[in-house]
């Protein structure tokens, strides 16, 4: 009996490291449903402290307008050319985003951005996503916002009720007027950029318009 008993026993030795092995191996399961889920996202805050106002011109002389998709690629590698030429011309040069959806979540990830603008943090949700554009298909767009520090019940009223539909559909309009068949697409003064072009590219044609609007 002892020697059963002791069977027993060693078997449930045995047991207990497969019994622990199961376990971590359901909560590793269910952490990575969570990581897929869109419930959490790794993304470094503090990069984006920033407001509208902080970084915005107050009277530009010129705004580029630009033509632009959350989830392009090429939209996204633009953007420090963009930044490069508003730093040239502090104060000088702003742009405007017009939104042009192309892909299946880019929609709601503008109607977020535009949400983020009635709390002065556009350029800063507009940044993050695109730095972080592959998170975008998760539509984790609640939890950046809250990660940025917005109001987040103000900022979901906005985004359920679909308030600034009429925003991301004006872009769209005012892109097909100008015959845009793909992303990124710019304005500045009277001529046309397309694509991923050169800081010279936008260096040269902001010169001329600022040298015809300059006293």
């Amino acid at each position: 009996m002892r020697q059963e008993g002791g069977d027993r026993l060693g078997k449930g030795k045995k047991q207990k490291p497969l019994i622990v092995a199961i376990v971590i191996g359901i909560i590793i399961a269910l952490g990575l449903v969570m990581a897929f889920s869109g419930n959490t996202i790794n993304i470094d805050f503090t990069k984006y402290n920033y407001t509208d106002d902080e970084i915005e011109p107050q009277s530009p002389l010129l705004v580029i307008q630009e033509f632009s998709d959350f989830q392009c690629g090429h939209c996204a590698s633009v953007q420090k050319v963009l930044k490069s030429i508003k730093l040239k011309y502090d104060g000088k040069v702003s742009v405007r985003m017009n939104h042009y959806p192309m892909f299946d979540h880019s929609d709601v990830a503008a109607e977020a951005a535009e949400c983020a603008r009635d709390q002065n943090r556009f350029w800063a949700y507009h940044d993050l996503l695109f730095d972080n554009q592959d998170i975008i298909p998760k539509e984790p767009f609640s939890i950046i916002a809250e990660g940025l520090g917005l109001d987040v019940d103000q900022f979901n009223n906005c985004l359920d009720n679909a308030e600034k539909l009429d925003i991301i559909g004006a872009g769209i309009s005012k892109g097909k007027s100008l015959g845009i068949r793909g992303t990124p697409f710019f304005v500045v003064g009277d001529e046309i950029i397309r694509g991923t072009a050169s800081f010279d590219t936008f260096d040269l044609a902001v010169q001329q318009v600022l040298e015809k609007l300059e006293v």
